[in-house]
This record gives C-alpha cells, sequence and structure tokens, in this order.
C-alpha cells in the first residue's frame, strides 16, 4: 500500500513526479527541486525538497505547494515541503 506510485487505477502510465517537478521549477522561488511520492490507498504523499531562492515567507510556500499539487491531481495530499541547501 505504501509504494512508489506508478499507474492510475485505470491502468494508464502516471507522471506525477516529473508533472509535479516541472511545475514547481516554474516558480520563481524555487532554484531546484526534487520529489519523492508515495501511493496510500487512492492518495499520493511524499516530499518535495526545493532549495528556496528566497527564504522570504517561506511557510507560505507550504501552502502555495499543496495548492498547485491539487489542481495537477486530487489525489495529492499532505506534501511536505523540505527546504534544502542542496539536493
Amino acid at each position: 500500500m505504501d509504494e512508489v506510485p506508478e499507474k492510475v487505477a485505470e491502468g494508464d502510465r502516471s507522471h506525477w513526479r516529473e508533472r509535479l517537478e516541472a511545475r514547481l521549477a516554474q516558480l520563481d522561488w524555487v532554484k531546484a527541486c526534487d520529489v519523492r511520492l508515495r501511493e496510500e490507498g487512492n492518495l499520493i504523499t511524499g516530499e518535495v525538497f526545493v532549495i528556496p531562492a528566497t527564504v522570504e515567507n517561506i511557510t507560505k510556500r507550504w501552502s502555495e505547494v499543496q495548492t498547485i499539487a491539487r489542481e495537477l491531481d486530487w489525489r495529492f495530499y499532505d506534501l511536505a515541503v523540505v527546504p534544502v541547501d542542496e539536493l
């Protein structure tokens, strides 16, 4: 049950990680990011490791990441945003 998500219920190949990383890389406050995801039932959880360009309003960035993820797919749930110095 706690596995890296690979397929949606219908059997189509899914690219959740790649889509989320690409979308987050477009944000001006993100220098680089890496995403680790797990599938728990029909939900996707995980960590988003971010090298921030700025730490200004870093606590508000968590909500922004959650919103972006849910816009990509409703299955995203409770992603941890981890600011790091290097990936």
